[in-house]
């Protein structure tokens, strides 16, 4: 028994997973390289392994796990990118290009399936806000609180159903480089320009939460009521993964074998 993250109720809490537990078969490497373990980047620790160790936890109860199941986790298992195909991709692609910068095409998403929106805005918050509330112990935390007590009360009110969201805007960046899809990254927030960007990214997924004010004028001005923005880049070229590449480069270290296996350039 405990108390339920999401509800705040009391009940048996499920060991629940941060990564949707279906996504780690995923993120193993090629059968015919011998499926290694995921490479796992912990920041706060400075260092790389490989490892299939699962981050789980008793957070929630089994009607909220349910929630995030239904409403995020089926809906993005269908989207994701994996070796046997990518569904998001094929359909953003379809859709017309409204304008490009640095790398990234930004798409009119007007034509996607309403539901498939709806889940993968609810996935992604479920993501961040999980990352948010997690009992992380040490320096592993690389989320840090980041959305504070605000952000954190509402977006637990939207998991809920118990209302919409207002001053928050997300991107989800569909990643055109397929030997960069089997790759994950916790939830993190930093700052640049004085905007606070938080990002994750699951198999070719990258999402990217702005909120209050860091939504810039732009784009306030392109996004519309479901406060979503869509586009697709080779992930590798991107601002992001190149603040990551660089990360670990002079930040983490990588030790034995896992040397010549990383993904990961300058």
């Amino acid at each position: 028994m405990g108390c339920c993250a999401l509800c705040m109720s009391e009940a048996t809490l499920i060991d629940s997973h941060l990564i949707p537990k279906s996504a780690y078969k995923h993120l193993r490497g090629l059968p015919e390289n011998g499926g290694g373990s995921p490479i796992r980047i912990d920041g706060g620790q400075g260092s790389a392994s490989q490892s299939d160790l699962q981050i789980t936890q008793y957070l929630l109860c089994r009607m909220c796990e349910d929630l995030f199941s239904k409403h995020g986790e089926k809906v993005i298992g269908r989207l994701w990118g994996t070796r046997s195909g990518f569904h998001l991709l094929n359909q953003v692609l379809a859709c017309e290009v409204r304008g490009s910068h640095e790398g990234y095409s930004l798409h009119d998403h007007s034509d996607l399936d309403r539901k498939d929106v709806d889940g993968l805005v609810y996935f992604a918050l479920s993501i961040f806000w999980r990352a948010h509330v997690w009992n992380w112990t040490g320096k592993t935390d690389p989320y840090k609180k980041a959305l504070g007590q605000k952000y954190e009360q509402e977006i637990r009110g939207f998991l809920l159903g118990l209302q919409s969201l207002s001053d928050m805007l997300l991107m989800v960046n569909v990643n055109t480089n397929p030997e960069l899809n089997s790759f994950a990254r916790l939830p993190q927030a930093y700052r640049r320009d004085g905007v606070t960007h938080h990002v994750f990214s699951l198999l070719g997924i990258e999402f990217s939460l702005f909120l209050g004010g860091s939504i810039s004028r732009e784009q306030r001005s392109l996004m519309g009521q479901d406060k979503v923005l869509f586009a697709t880049s080779d992930i590798a070229k991107t601002n992001v993964f190149n603040g990551l590449s660089q990360f670990v480069q002079t930040k983490v270290s990588v030790k034995g074998k896992l040397k010549d296996k990383m993904p990961i350039r300058g």
